[in-house]
């Protein structure tokens, strides 16, 4: 078992049936291994074991997040002005 040094706070967001986002804020408690970490609800104080692959430290959320930013721009189509 690898207990965290300091308590990270990761947001996990989730799409419920409807499509909308839910934001789940939860602490890092300990991490048992690389595939489930132990963690606690922020709001509720609910804690449980989760798989680690749902979840992402911001590092790797925020690369996440500009690797599909960056995809999307790159399909967005090109228009050339007339007006050159």
């Amino acid at each position: 078992m690898i207990t965290v040094d300091s308590i990270q706070l990761i947001y996990s967001i989730l799409i419920t049936a409807d499509g909308f986002p839910l934001i789940i804020c939860i602490y890092i408690v300990e991490q048992h291994n690389s595939d489930w970490w132990f963690v606690r609800k922020y709001f509720t104080q609910e804690k449980g074991l989760v798989p680690a692959a749902l979840l992402q430290d911001e590092p790797s959320y925020t690369a996440y997040v500009q690797k599909k930013v960056h995809q999307k721009i790159d399909k967005l189509p090109v228009f050339e002005s007339k007006f050159v």
